[in-house]
């Protein structure tokens, strides 16, 4: 749409075959600059025919067999269920979907990482394996995690779809919870670094497995990806005060999703931090939904008094 003969808005819609969310954002910064008379980023990009050759290399051939076998290994370890008490109930009709907006658990998540000298990813996560782990009683964690694995060569400017799920699997969710936080940056690490594969054949892996673990736990870190315009970030107060702010929504019910237990992401909300969560009200009801999101920010809150 022009407006005085200046592009006003640009409406894209792209499949998500065609590109993940940090493509979107690389297809958008690109737009912006055209329409500002500049020219896109320079950097290195690597092209879907490009990227499908080095797959086919020897180079990508023993880089798929490498995350395929890191599959197959931590699948052979983990639990049989992460929730024992409800498996093989029959999947609940619809999924409910709730939102925990904490400006809280975003000053303590900063925190936490610069405390024990981390990323807030991997405080995220172990705080998500320990409080799964007090609603279903496992002694591991074993997530799905999406990588948008653009630290690749020749990725960070792609549009292209190239996230994919890494699995983690966190043994001993019990126990110091700055020690699970430090296991987790290194688990996390290895989930990161092998989340490239040929999906057809890590399914095929999976079906010719006697038994595989208990994966249908999802955990999809989206902040970084599509920044919110003006986000600086929550303002520093008191954690007390920050809690007394917390709200829990739920907004919408989602259609049944195959071999999933819950899907939990998290993103940026205007000096906030939001975690959305849907889940399969069989095996995690609305009252496990509520405990499990509320247990993530009392933990990570909870170590960030401990670090003041």
């Amino acid at each position: 749409m022009l407006a005085g003969g200046r592009a006003a808005y640009v409406i894209l819609s792209v499949s998500h075959t065609a590109s993940d969310g940090w493509g979107l954002r690389n297809l958008l910064a690109d737009c912006a600059a055209l329409c500002a008379g500049r020219e896109p980023g320079d950097e290195q990009r690597q092209q879907p025919l490009e990227e499908a050759a080095y797959q086919v290399s020897e180079r990508g051939r023993r880089a798929d067999a490498a995350a395929r076998r890191s599959w197959r290994e931590k699948l052979e370890r983990g639990p049989a269920s992460q929730f024992p008490d409800r498996a093989g109930r029959p999947a609940a009709d619809a999924f409910p979907n709730a939102v925990l907006n904490s400006p809280a658990l975003a000053l303590a998540l900063d925190r936490v990482a610069a405390g024990l000298a981390v990323n807030q990813h991997a405080v995220l996560l172990a705080a998500a394996a320990a409080a799964a782990a007090r609603l279903g009683g496992a002694p591991d964690a074993v997530f799905q995690i999406v990588v948008n694995n653009r630290f690749r060569p020749g990725m960070a400017g792609a549009v292209n779809t190239i996230a994919q799920e890494g699995l983690l699997h966190l043994p001993g969710t019990g126990g110091d919870f700055a020690g699970l936080v430090r296991r987790s940056f290194g688990a996390a690490l290895s989930a990161q670094r092998h989340a490239y594969y040929d999906k057809l054949a890590l399914d095929r892996d999976i079906a010719a497995l006697q038994a595989a673990c208990d994966h249908s736990c999802f955990v999809n870190d989206t902040r970084g990806l599509m920044p919110i315009l003006g986000y600086a970030g929550p303002e520093p107060e008191p954690l007390d005060h920050a809690r007394s702010r917390t709200t829990l929504t739920w907004p919408l019910e989602h259609a049944p999703r195959r071999n999933t237990t819950f899907a939990l992401d998290a993103q940026d909300a205007p000096g906030s931090l939001e975690l959305a969560m849907t889940a399969d009200a069989a095996v995690l009801p609305r009252p496990d939904m509520e405990r499990f999101l509320l247990g993530i920010e009392d933990l990570v809150v909870t170590q960030a008094l401990q670090l003041e």
